[in-house]
């Protein structure tokens, strides 16, 4: 079961009636402070600021020239949120987790996460974060997709595993996108990672079983924008992929879970990367 969880209200309207104050903001992010963690910790990491009252300061004025943006996504939110919804049961029927989206304002960190608070499943989207142009449905269901499967966290193939499922199940719920429009990049973008996998088989399968930590190097050049500016996120198009072959041999509700059974997880992976045929 979807269900959404509204903590923006207040900011909203003041935002809208344009008395919003750094004040409010700080009362916001420590009141929410569990549910917007993940945003919270990224922007500590790129601002190197250790309150989220030097954040919020840091980022204020952004805010309110951002304005018109934000109420604009809020309003796109709420059409996508309904059409998300619609598709995921489409897919999985009611038997899935329970899942709480929650639209919220971020540090101009990270768009959209999925976090689990005492024991819940949140999916949240930064309304700051999102351009005009990105299709919200779609960042809806990629990171629904990451809040009802189960994930390892150990290996570098968990890694293409957990963003390749997460943007499968957004291409499978939000039909009729080019490939670049599900994994976030230009064409050019696209292309060039392509080649790269195409020329680096034996490199990718031999990095599937290293150890995964964030920001290693692995993390850093498989599944990061900032430090691979050439091949950005490329191991979300592995991923991706890896998923589509997946999918001809198992149903999407197997899919949730099968990144946990490790040996077959290799054993497929390895024959994926093998016979993989650049689209």
């Amino acid at each position: 079961m979807i269900k959404e969880i509204v903590i923006i209200g207040k900011i909203i309207t003041l935002l809208t009636s344009g008395t919003l104050t750094e004040q409010d903001l700080v009362q916001y992010f420590n009141a929410n402070k569990a549910i917007l963690n993940s945003n919270i910790e990224q922007a500590v990491y790129s601002y190197k600021k250790d309150t989220l009252g030097e954040l919020v300061s840091e980022n204020y004025s952004r805010y309110l020239e951002d304005k018109a943006l934000i109420l604009s996504n809020y309003e796109r939110y709420s059409e996508a949120k309904e059409k998300a919804i619609e598709s995921m049961n489409r897919a999985y029927g009611s038997n899935i987790p329970e899942v709480l989206i929650v639209p919220c304002i971020g540090l101009y960190a990270n768009a959209g996460w999925a976090q689990d608070v005492d024991d819940k499943h949140y999916v949240c989207l930064a309304l700051e974060r999102l351009p005009e142009n990105r299709n919200i449905e779609i960042l809806l269901a990629h990171e629904i997709g990451h809040a009802i499967s189960e994930i390892d966290w150990s290996t570098v193939l968990d890694g293409f595993y957990n963003e390749g499922h997460a943007t499968y199940v957004s291409s499978v719920l939000v039909p009729g996108y080019s490939d670049e429009e599900y994994l976030h990049m230009s064409r050019e973008m696209y292309n060039s990672c392509l080649d790269w996998i195409d020329a680096n088989r034996d490199k990718i399968a031999a990095d599937a079983g290293e150890k995964l930590e964030v920001m290693n190097e692995y993390h850093k050049f498989y599944l990061t924008t900032r430090y691979n500016v050439n091949h950005e996120n490329i191991g979300y198009l592995i991923g991706y992929e890896y998923l589509k072959y997946l999918n001809k041999k198992y149903s999407l509700r197997e899919l949730l879970a099968f990144d946990l059974n490790a040996a077959a997880n290799r054993r497929e992976f390895q024959e994926f990367i093998s016979s993989w045929v650049r689209p």
